[in-house]
């Protein structure tokens, strides 16, 4: 789902892999100290939602999807 939906939309290509963490620069950055781990919200941190064509309820939704939920998307660069 999350390939065919916001990767997608935020051009973001090459996923190799789906994982789960809580706090993504404390468990990852961890492994070594070459890695820079950073995250965004899932929703939240690739569409500006202030934007006028967004939709009040869809705003609802990210706002628990990425904070209720702790729903993210990170990126590890090595």
């Amino acid at each position: 789902m999350i390939a065919k939906t916001w990767l997608k939309t935020a051009k973001i290509k090459d996923v190799g892999a789906y994982f789960a963490v809580s706090d993504a620069a404390k468990e990852i950055g961890t492994w070594s100290s070459r890695l820079q781990v950073t995250s965004r919200g899932y929703m939240l941190g690739y569409n500006d939602l202030r934007d006028p064509s967004v939709s009040g309820f869809f705003r609802f939704l990210a706002r628990v999807g990425d904070n209720g939920m702790k729903m993210q998307i990170v990126k590890i660069r090595f």
